[in-house]
């Protein structure tokens, strides 16, 4: 077997490149900004279980809700048929994309012996309450970490 086929090696090969952050010790500049980002990254994980359990409460507030919707117009992995369909389907919501469709999707479906308006209303507080929850609160709590972090340690790197 030629060295270069094993895939030890390859990731050895690959992991060169973090050679590149020797540069960050001449350019303070450069130094600040690593340790700005690496520095909040317990603060960040714990955002992240955060945003993992409120996930899985509204999905599986969706499952519950919507799983006899068949959303085939808007997309084969867009679903609410198990847990981890809608838990990887709101993850998908996170990121803003789709989100519109298949809450029009899921208002057309309304279920036997609830009240139009009723269902209309539950939608439309359900998935304004995601995106508001996630998109404005959430998402902006990682940047203001990692904001809050590189004004700390410019701060005490160039002593202001």
């Amino acid at each position: 077997m030629c060295q270069g086929d094993n895939p030890f090696i390859k990731v050895i090969r690959c992991l060169r490149i973090t050679r590149m952050f020797k540069l960050f010790g001449p350019i303070p500049s450069l130094r600040v900004l690593l340790i700005a980002v690496l520095r909040p990254f317990p603060t960040l994980a714990s955002i992240f279980v955060l945003l993992f359990l409120l996930v899985t409460t509204m999905g599986n507030f969706a499952f519950t809700m919507f799983r006899h919707i068949d959303m085939s117009d808007v997309g084969r992995h867009i679903n609410f048929y198990t847990m981890y369909n809608a838990i990887v389907t709101l993850f998908y919501f996170v990121t803003g994309e789709n989100y519109v469709d298949v809450m029009v999707e899921v208002r057309k479906a309304v279920p036997d012996g609830c009240p139009e308006w009723l269902w209309h209303f539950a939608c439309v507080i359900y998935f304004t309450s995601f995106i508001l929850i996630m998109n404005f609160l959430v998402l902006n709590m990682f940047i203001m970490v990692v904001v809050d972090s590189y004004e700390l340690v410019s701060n005490t790197a160039y002593g202001m």
